[in-house]
């Protein structure tokens, strides 16, 4: 499954691991961290293994959701 990115949602995927690791690399520890839009989940398989139970996900795109859940 491809999720494409929806012009009207305002989307647009981070695909590049080495970008994604630099966030998260700057980010501190806080008792919760918000994902909105997590798109394809490159930013937020980095945030899970870091922050583990502490990652929120949100997103409004049921493709992304579907594909999120499966990958």
């Amino acid at each position: 499954m491809r999720v494409k990115p929806k012009k009207q949602l305002g989307q647009h995927f981070l695909h590049d691991k080495n970008i994604a690791q630099k966030i998260v690399n700057v980010l501190t520890d806080a008792p919760s961290i918000i994902e909105i839009g997590a798109g394809t989940g490159v930013l937020s398989s980095i945030l899970q293994s870091k922050f583990g139970a502490k990652v929120l996900y949100f997103d409004i795109d049921t493709e992304s959701i579907q594909y999120f859940k499966t990958n």
